[in-house]
């Protein structure tokens, strides 16, 4: 199953000083755990072990707004380019 996403460091040069004063960052604490061992009767793959570390994501659902504004303002240029 293919996912789409986006890169934070791109949507932060994108936006610019704005990227700071925006709702779309997420910080999630990502606890520590040993490694776990497959288990092939069970079908489980084993997972390897993780350090404590944070990882920033993007709500995406703050950036709708933002793209439709974005949208709407191509869609003008679009109609005075075309006239």
């Amino acid at each position: 199953r293919t996912h789409y996403g986006l890169l934070g460091q791109e949507v932060e040069t994108v936006l610019g000083d704005a990227a700071s004063d925006t709702a779309i960052w997420t910080n999630a604490l990502i606890e520590a755990h040993p490694e776990l061992p497959a288990d092939p009767k069970h079908n489980v793959r084993a997972v390897p072990a993780v350090e404590e570390h944070h990882e920033q994501g993007l709500r995406y659902t703050e950036l709708i707004g933002p793209i439709i504004k974005a949208i709407q303002e191509l869609e003008v240029r679009i109609a005075a380019l075309e006239s």
